[in-house]
């Protein structure tokens, strides 16, 4: 059972949601001491202020930054050689100061599947990649995912804590799936090309990227915070009214269509699915809501194509067009991307067979396999969580990472049962993370940090849901 570490007395300068002038100390002083070795480089100078000023943040707030920053991991750039965005900084400030704030939670057998899960990764990138150094790069990458797994985790203790950071969460990313609505609205209009790409296979045609990495990164956040929304769309719960939760089921379902990613389609038909078959007792039918739900995509849709002041002939296809295609080839493996990935799947599994226990290294596909671009050969991809979790790092960090997510993201009896006030936001959570599981079989996305951030809400909902529903009986 998870339990929640003693706060011990306040000390002079806590507040409930900010860090003691003790915790706060060794942040200035660091921040001193690099802020003076930097005066040859802004941009670590830049990074060390930004850092200090984090820090001062009340807990609350600096959770409220790291969603923000998640949402615009489009933005990015290099550094020593690795990807780096803003939410990486982020997401490591705050797991500091969650881990170190009281009061926390401390971690169970899933945190330490976690823990092993990444440990495993740069021991197998260290003996058997063809470029160690690059593949513990991105085991780095995938640690500021894991990082603000657990500071997430170890922030939301109490409930008017998860409360207040689901708010949090829903409320910017209901914000970037409408954003993502108006910029692909904005390139019919003024022929705008910020938040939108063109996509090659439907001969340039526009789907929404927003200010995600990808539009396939987009479609498939949109599409999670879709069905959690849904959730509590049917469910009477302490964060929003169900017609609230209704129109923004709506926003992001739009969203997910237009960002015409299949993958995303599919983990959303999958979400459904699993809200109906598991959702709580009380909960509203659902077929009167998807038909709602499927009038008013269908007219974002039809608006969209009339806001075009192009032909068809010139665009490629219309909206509608470029929707029953895309939908058409969803399951499609025999041309375009679908053949692709076919492809990537049964290299990476005729190469891990080489090492099928530990793998070949993280992300280390991309060192062995490339793509032909305009610009030229640069590393692939596997674009499927399962697929290159064992490529990279074979059976045994297959079954470490199943280990850690299949409790989380599993919607199990007592979790379809409980009748607690946390309950329906646990389901919502849980369901939503069953998306990703789905779609990420298409674009997986687990290097970004958004997901984590997810995965850590579902996590704490699900740990304090139980413990709400124990005391209950217990009373």
């Amino acid at each position: 059972m998870t339990t929640v570490a003693s706060a011990g007395p306040l000390r002079a300068g806590a507040g409930p949601n900010g860090a003691t002038t003790r915790e706060l100390l060794p942040w200035v002083a660091g921040s001193a001491g690099l802020g003076i070795l930097s005066v040859e480089s802004p941009l670590l100078a830049a990074g060390v202020g930004v850092t200090a000023a984090l820090a001062v943040l009340p807990l609350m707030a600096l959770f409220a930054v790291l969603v923000l920053a998640t949402a615009g991991e489009g933005f990015s750039m290099q550094v020593a050689g690795m990807t780096f965005r803003p939410d990486m900084l982020v997401a490591t400030v705050f797991a500091v100061r969650a881990l170190t704030a009281t009061p926390r939670v401390r971690s169970g057998a899933v945190e330490a599947a976690l823990v092993a899960f990444m440990a495993l990764q740069v021991v197998t990138s260290g003996l058997h990649s063809v470029d160690p150094a690059a593949s513990i790069r991105s085991a780095a990458m995938l640690g500021f995912g894991v990082l603000a797994f657990f500071g997430v985790r170890a922030a939301l203790a109490t409930r008017d804590r998860l409360l207040t950071a689901v708010r949090i969460a829903l409320v910017v990313a209901l914000a970037a799936a409408a954003a993502g609505i108006a910029l692909l609205a904005a390139s019919y209009v003024i022929g705008s090309t910020f938040g939108v790409t063109r996509l090659e296979t439907l001969s340039g045609f526009p789907a929404i990227t927003g200010f995600a990495y990808e539009h396939d990164v987009f479609g498939s956040s949109c599409a999670a915070v879709a069905i959690v929304f849904l959730a509590l769309w049917r469910e009477a719960n302490p964060l929003l009214s169900r017609q609230a939760a209704a129109v923004s089921f709506w926003i992001c379902a739009g969203a997910t269509l237009l960002s015409l990613a299949r993958g995303a389609w599919l983990g959303l038909a999958a979400g459904l699915l699993v809200s109906w078959l598991a959702g709580g007792r009380r909960a509203q039918p659902m077929t009167g809501l998807v038909l709602t739900s499927a009038v008013v995509i269908a007219l974002i849709g039809a608006g969209a194509l009339a806001f075009s002041s192009q032909s068809v002939t010139d665009v490629g296809a219309g909206t509608a067009s470029a929707v029953s295609t895309q939908a058409q080839q969803a399951l499609n493996l025999r041309s375009s991307t679908g053949a692709r990935r076919l492809v990537e799947w049964k290299t990476s599994l005729a190469e891990v067979r080489s090492s099928l226990w530990f793998g070949l290294g993280t992300n280390s596909y991309g060192q062995r396999h490339f793509e032909r671009t305009i610009s030229g050969p640069k590393p692939a991809f596997v674009g499927n969580w399962f697929v290159r979790i064992l490529y990279d790092s074979g059976i045994v960090g297959l079954f470490l990472f199943l280990a850690f997510a299949v409790p989380i993201v599993w919607p199990d009896a007592r979790l379809r049962n409980a009748k607690g006030d946390l309950a329906p936001i646990a389901r919502a959570l849980t369901f939503g993370c069953t998306v990703l599981a789905v779609s990420y079989l298409a674009t997986d996305a687990l290097l970004l940090v958004w997901p984590w951030v997810l995965l850590g809400l579902t996590r704490a909902a699900r740990v304090l849901s139980a413990e709400q529903e124990w005391g209950s009986r217990s009373v």
